[in-house]
């Protein structure tokens, strides 16, 4: 959707996570140059290892202030975003001309308040995305795409799936403990 190109700089939220790591991977394989933020300095080790460029601690520093700093007073062409509300106008503020937004969930609430003459001036896009109510036939067609393009990298290793850990169907409270308490990196699998 958002049409990442090579040379151009993405933004992903929670980097280290089983999305992010794919996202980093995916964007890296793509050209684009990275920066993910993690909520600890473990966390942004892990992004760097998986070839993020840059990764921010978002608990300590704020992406919206390290970014220009990292690019030389330049922002990202497109945000890959979780988080929602909270950091829409900071992902706003950060977009070069052109950028694009890319909403995917909306975990810190669901409202935000926009000045409109930014999106003009910027001729910034913003686009929401979720696979879960998508109809079965677009579902198949987007999978049928995700094969062509990274099923060879997936068999070359270019890609390497993160997996933190994996439970027992019997343990799948243990896994959704570890996952609201965010003590991962990567995916969490439950296993029947």
């Amino acid at each position: 959707m958002a049409g990442l190109q090579s040379g151009e700089t993405l933004l992903v939220h929670g980097g280290a996570s089983g999305v992010g790591s794919s996202t980093i991977q995916l964007a890296k394989l793509a050209g684009a140059t990275v920066i993910a933020t993690a909520g600890s300095k473990e966390k942004c080790a892990a992004c760097l290892e998986l070839g993020a460029d840059f990764a921010i601690p978002y608990k300590d520093k704020d992406f919206g202030k390290e970014i220009p700093a990292l690019l030389g007073g330049k922002g990202v062409d497109v945000v890959f975003d979780w988080v929602g509300s909270s950091y829409f106008p900071k992902h706003i503020a950060i977009l070069n001309r052109f950028g694009r937004l890319v909403l995917i969930d909306s975990h810190t609430g669901n409202t935000a308040d926009l000045d409109l003459r930014k999106l003009f001036q910027k001729n910034l896009k913003v686009m929401g995305s979720v696979l879960r109510r998508r109809p079965m036939a677009e579902k198949e067609r987007i999978c049928q795409e995700v094969e062509k393009l990274w099923l060879v990298p997936l068999a070359d290793g270019k890609l390497r799936p993160r997996v933190h850990g994996s439970f027992a169907l019997a343990d799948a409270q243990k896994a959704h403990d570890l996952m609201e308490q965010s003590g991962h990196t990567g995916k969490i699998l439950i296993v029947p």
